[in-house]
């Protein structure tokens, strides 16, 4: 695999930070949740991360780790 496939783009899709919410976007968790307002009376609704699309991207991208390769024994 080089470093054009689909894996391997830079995108918030892609993030370790990035949390779905629906098939196009999510939450970027990269900072605590910022306020968002006082409007509810939950505070947990009153503090918020943002909101980003899926192929967006910040220059904050984090890539999950790659999973274990089986029998690639590091020790």
């Amino acid at each position: 695999m080089n470093e054009n496939t689909p894996a391997r783009v830079a995108h918030c899709g892609h993030c370790r930070h990035f949390r779905e919410h629906a098939p196009a976007t999510g939450a970027c968790h990269r900072f605590p949740p910022v306020f968002a307002g006082d409007g509810s009376p939950n505070e947990r609704h009153r503090w918020k991360h943002p909101l980003v699309p899926a192929h967006g991207g910040c220059g904050e991208f984090r890539a999950w780790p790659a999973p274990p390769v089986a029998g690639d024994d590091a020790a």
